[in-house]
């Protein structure tokens, strides 16, 4: 994935606007695995 790949840039290149969209994505996504975790035990 892409925003893994991020993850190795040092820091110092990333404008703050590009960071914090990289772990607004983060989030969302392990909300997304989180989300469908949950409703497949509550079936």
């Amino acid at each position: 994935m892409v925003w893994e790949v991020a993850f190795f840039i040092p820091h110092r290149t990333f404008p703050p606007l590009q960071l914090l969209v990289l772990m607004a994505n983060t989030y969302f996504y392990y909300e997304d695995i989180l989300l469908s975790y949950v409703f497949k035990l509550l079936g």
